[in-house]
Parts: structure tokens; C-alpha cells; sequence
């Protein structure tokens, strides 16, 4: 039974580090995307042409 918890902890731990993981990787691409139209309010902006 101690087993059992043990393991369900460490599902529930492992759920919420990849859960979080592909919500930033969603971010990430929305930024990407943001960043190749040229709509960005970054503070900081490089034109590399």
C-alpha cells in the first residue's frame, strides 16, 4: 500500500512537470510565431538583415 502512494506521488509530480513543460512549449511557439510577423513589443529588438 505505501508502495502504491509512493508511486502515485511520483506520477502526480511527473503529470505536472510535463503538463507545465508542453503549456511553455505552446508559449514558446505563439512567441515565435509573434516574433516572425514582426508584432512584438519586446524591449529589446534585433533586425540581423
Amino acid at each position: 500500500m505505501i508502495n502504491s502512494k509512493k508511486r502515485q506521488v511520483e506520477l502526480e509530480k511527473f503529470y505536472q512537470l510535463t503538463v507545465g513543460r508542453e503549456l511553455k512549449m505552446v508559449e514558446l511557439k505563439e512567441k515565435i510565431k509573434e516574433l516572425k510577423k514582426g508584432n512584438t513589443t519586446e524591449k529589446y529588438h534585433y533586425d540581423y538583415k
